[in-house]
């Protein structure tokens, strides 16, 4: 699985992110560093964020359609009440951000090479959402709804994937996944061996020829 791609410091002269409310359409915004900033508002179109140092910075209240975030730290990211319809993080460095203070009713993300350790999403609708390459570990998906995600080539070592429906997502490639069919609501979810195994152990089950297909 390839790393997240590393994110540069930002440049001091570089144009900043107007922290006012306002419509902004087809704008691009490139290394700056708004660190702890705070945003009002603000319906943002067509952006586009690349190299953007944003740590710990809040939007309130803020929209997002069709955006894309490109090498942005984001970790600590503030979301309260923001919408994000067909927003695209590509190498992106955001942990520890609570998306479930978004607008839960427009939230429509697809995410590739990103961090997102440590990130919360319980109890949101992630359906056909795409994790593809991302870190996803200690990530909370409790009581998500997942049907037809996918975690392509994503570790998920101890993400929280409990209570949630998995209806043909796709954990075919995923590091790490433990699957719990105790506690998730599961039908055509697609898993590799390494996982079979895991779950085998959590039922003390012992298959040899698994086994020795696992080289276990």
């Amino acid at each position: 699985m390839a790393s997240p791609t590393g994110v540069p410091p930002a440049s001091a002269a570089a144009t900043p992110i107007p922290v006012h409310s306002g419509d902004f359409l087809d704008e691009v915004w490139t290394g700056t560093g708004q660190t702890g900033a705070h945003f009002e508002r603000g319906h943002f179109e067509r952006c586009r964020f690349v190299r953007c140092v944003l740590t710990e910075a809040q939007f309130r209240g803020a929209r997002f359609s069709d955006c894309v975030f490109d090498g942005c730290e984001l970790s600590g990211l503030g979301v309260a009440g923001s919408s994000f319809t067909g927003v695209r993080f590509l190498n992106c460095r955001m942990m520890g951000v609570n998306w479930t203070a978004a607008d839960r009713l427009t939230f429509a993300a697809s995410f590739e090479c990103c961090n997102l350790d440590s990130s919360m999403f319980g109890g949101m609708r992630l359906q056909k959402f795409s994790f593809a390459e991302c870190k996803l570990r200690s990530v909370d998906f409790t009581g998500c709804d997942l049907t037809n995600a996918r975690f392509t080539r994503s570790d998920l070592g101890g993400a929280l994937v409990r209570r949630a429906t998995l209806t043909g997502a796709d954990f075919a490639s995923a590091e790490q996944f433990r699957l719990d069919t105790r506690t998730n609501k599961t039908g055509k979810t697609k898993i590799n061996l390494d996982t079979v195994a895991a779950l085998m152990n959590d039922l003390g089950v012992v298959v040899p020829d698994l086994d020795a297909l696992t080289g276990r």
